[in-house]
């Protein structure tokens, strides 16, 4: 009967031990979400009549702006913003057949 009760002691401080680390871990997690962005400015060119439709996140530290517009203006495109940097990383643009 002890060694069970010693048994059931030992899972009970794991338990407990292991709620202080997610608990740790969560509020690391916030302070880095706390950080300021890098970059304070960014000019982006883009054809006229064309318009900002979204802005989403991508992996890391990329921002996906898709433009919406004319398509014979070149405004179907979506671009890949790089936060971290500052910079455009790239563009997807579509064509019509």
């Amino acid at each position: 009967m002890g060694a069970i009760k010693a048994v059931v002691f030992f899972l009970g401080a794991l338990i407990v031990v292991m709620i202080g680390l997610v608990i740790w871990g969560l509020l690391r997690q916030g302070e880095r979400l706390r950080e300021p962005v890098a970059f304070e400015e960014l000019s982006l060119a883009v054809p006229a009549g064309c318009r900002l439709a979204a802005v989403e996140p991508g992996e890391g530290d990329l921002l996906i702006l898709r433009l919406d517009g004319p398509l014979e203006r070149g405004c179907q495109q979506a671009v890949l913003v790089d936060r971290s940097e500052g910079r455009v990383a790239g563009r997807v643009k579509l064509q019509a057949q």
